[in-house]
């Protein structure tokens, strides 16, 4: 009985900690549409507005483009205590492009 009781609650959290795995892929249809479809880049405008609008300094704010890539969107969260990273997969190559502030 004591054997069961040690077995049982694997048994029972594995099913749980499967359902946590991502299954999107890179450029799978977002709740936006296809990944391959990027949106219009807002101007400059646009972005300082934004930027100001949460408090940052829009000087220290940079824009850049890395055609072919596509957002990994499981791969963005915190990094450390105060940190922010995500990564960029080119389809063709398997490149990753890795951004962390």
């Amino acid at each position: 009985m004591i054997r069961h009781a040690r077995v049982l609650p694997v048994l029972v959290l594995a099913p749980l900690l499967l359902t946590a795995c991502g299954s999107e892929k890179a450029g799978d249809a977002g709740p936006s549409g296809p990944a391959s479809a990027p949106a219009a880049a807002p101007g400059t405008g646009e972005l300082a507005s934004r930027a100001q609008a949460m408090g940052v300094a829009p000087e220290l704010v940079y824009v850049t483009e890395a055609p072919g890539f596509t957002l990994a969107r499981q791969s963005v969260g915190v990094l450390g205590d105060e940190g922010f990273s995500a990564t960029w997969v080119d389809g063709g190559t398997n490149a990753l492009l890795r951004l962390a502030v």
